[in-house]
């Protein structure tokens, strides 16, 4: 291809998204950026989603990983409380980032969207925001702080549906001004953990056919007027070719890349691949 990008995923945003890759780097297992947390390799990585971001201390030690049969239990680490210190460093770590940084924020009020989006917006080394949902955040909830992102950092803004969310939210945060939509969330649960139960994310290959189930859904509700990003279940360039064939325009792996850290060149090099196949006569 004669661009350097090969896909914008922000099309209807003023600065657009432009990437040079379909595969991206999932929440959670860069955690913040810094060059030492980055453990994988970056070649065929389009962009690196990092955080979750948080105002809000927590005493449990994170992260918290049990591996499982057939795949991992996982609770994120969770970042320092001083989102703009924590930014200095990020930005004095890198001249220049591997791959664009996405930053996460997770499920929280408003009031901490506000601040927490105008320090990443301010950064200079952000490139856009994903809005994580939470499961029983009501819609109201979710459309106040999509916008609050919006107009707080004037980034391009992901919104990140909870599979079991889909249907009823798809349409709404692609009219309120979401950029991309992308698939999140895995099952949740809890393991014992230091005395406490902690609360956290099951992850494994098993969760494609339900990633491709709301793939489906999405598309079959908001057509082609916004992105979609597939994230759950991808552990080879045949699952991202299916998660492309069921309407996603990229996708994202996280926990595979702790045991296959070459994994998303190799997505990428087979997506290429097989469109220099169609390409030709």
């Amino acid at each position: 291809m004669n661009q350097e990008w090969v896909v914008d995923l922000a099309p209807r945003h003023k600065l657009g998204l432009p990437l040079a890759s379909r595969v991206l780097a999932g929440p959670g297992v860069s955690r913040l950026g810094f060059p030492e947390q980055i453990t994988y390799d970056v070649a065929g990585v389009g962009a690196i989603v990092i955080g979750p971001w948080t105002g809000y201390s927590d005493r449990t030690r994170y992260p918290v990983l049990h591996p499982r049969g057939g795949g991992v239990f996982w609770a994120p680490a969770r970042p320092p409380r001083n989102t703009r210190v924590t930014l200095q460093r990020l930005r004095a770590a890198w001249r220049r980032p591997p791959a664009p940084f996405i930053a996460s924020l997770g499920p929280y009020d408003v009031t901490h969207v506000r601040d927490v989006a105008r320090h990443l917006g301010e950064s200079g080394i952000i490139s856009g925001l994903l809005l994580e949902v939470g499961e029983e955040e009501d819609t109201g909830t979710v459309v106040a702080r999509l916008t609050t992102a919006a107009e707080m950092s004037e980034l391009p803004v992901w919104v990140g549906l909870p599979r079991s969310r889909v249907r009823d939210l798809a349409d709404v945060c692609a009219r309120s001004g979401g950029d991309a939509l992308v698939i999140v969330l895995p099952s949740t649960g809890v393991w014992p953990h230091r005395g406490a139960w902690v609360e956290g994310y099951a992850f494994g290959p098993m969760f494609l056919p339900h990633t491709l189930a709301a793939l489906h859904a999405v598309r079959s509700i908001v057509g082609d007027a916004i992105p979609v990003i597939a994230l759950g279940g991808i552990h080879s360039p045949e699952d991202a070719r299916l998660c492309l064939e069921a309407g996603a325009d990229a996708v994202m792996v996280d926990t595979a890349l702790w045991v296959e850290p070459d994994l998303p060149a190799r997505i990428w090099d087979a997506l290429r691949e097989e469109e220099v196949e169609e390409e030709e006569p």
